[in-house]
């Protein structure tokens, strides 16, 4: 999880950054905006360092060029218990056009099937915690974006992992990895750091 960047940068369109604080009824994207872009420009000159400090506009990325990037919009949120929030989920996921959304503490059991939590145009992908109740991670992705889950994982981490190709990715990613994670109080500390170590070091 990065730390939200606050500055006011000239150039950029923040309506592909969703806020990680929960869901919210009107719409976090214009459906106009859709297919809005983060356009970064910084000079050679102020790339290759020769502007003074002070003087230097703040920027996301320093490139010697203009660039146009389509990145997916991504949701991450803590629900506390899905199943009485499933429809207020799909009108968030639908009406801000959300590609890719995490969720924690999902409180699903195995019991319960995918279409008990299906939204129309979306894959699941989830982990369910064992045994008590409580915890669980999910993740929905849009049916068009091609993508893998880890599933060769087995471990009892409340963790999932995908790769997935949206189709708008920029040509300078080849993937992107999304990791979903819950680490409730108490747990091991040091289960969870060799687990995110050894994901992020073997991707699948």
């Amino acid at each position: 999880v990065g730390e939200q960047v606050k500055h006011e940068t000239p150039g950029v369109k923040w309506s592909n950054l969703i806020p990680i604080n929960l869901l919210k009824s009107e719409p976090l994207v214009k459906e106009n905006e859709k297919d809005s872009v983060i356009e970064v420009l910084v000079s050679q000159r102020e790339a290759r360092n020769e502007v003074p400090q002070n003087d230097r506009p703040c920027s996301l990325v320093t490139v010697s060029e203009s660039y146009k990037w389509n990145l997916p919009t991504i949701l991450n949120a803590n629900v506390r218990s899905l199943c009485n929030k499933t429809d207020e989920l799909e009108q968030t996921l639908q009406c801000s056009s959300i590609d890719i959304a995490g969720l924690t503490e999902t409180w699903c059991v195995s019991e319960q099937m995918d279409e008990v939590f299906a939204i129309n145009g979306y894959d699941i992908i989830r982990r369910d915690r064992n045994h008590k109740r409580g915890g669980g991670v999910m993740c929905y992705l849009r049916s068009d974006i091609p993508y893998k889950p880890w599933l060769e994982l087995s471990n009892e981490l409340e963790t999932v992992w995908v790769t997935a190709r949206p189709r708008k990715l920029p040509r300078q990613f080849a993937n992107l990895i999304i990791g979903i994670l819950y680490h409730p109080p108490n747990a091991n500390n040091k289960d969870m750091l060799n687990h995110l170590t050894a994901c992020m070091d073997n991707p699948k």
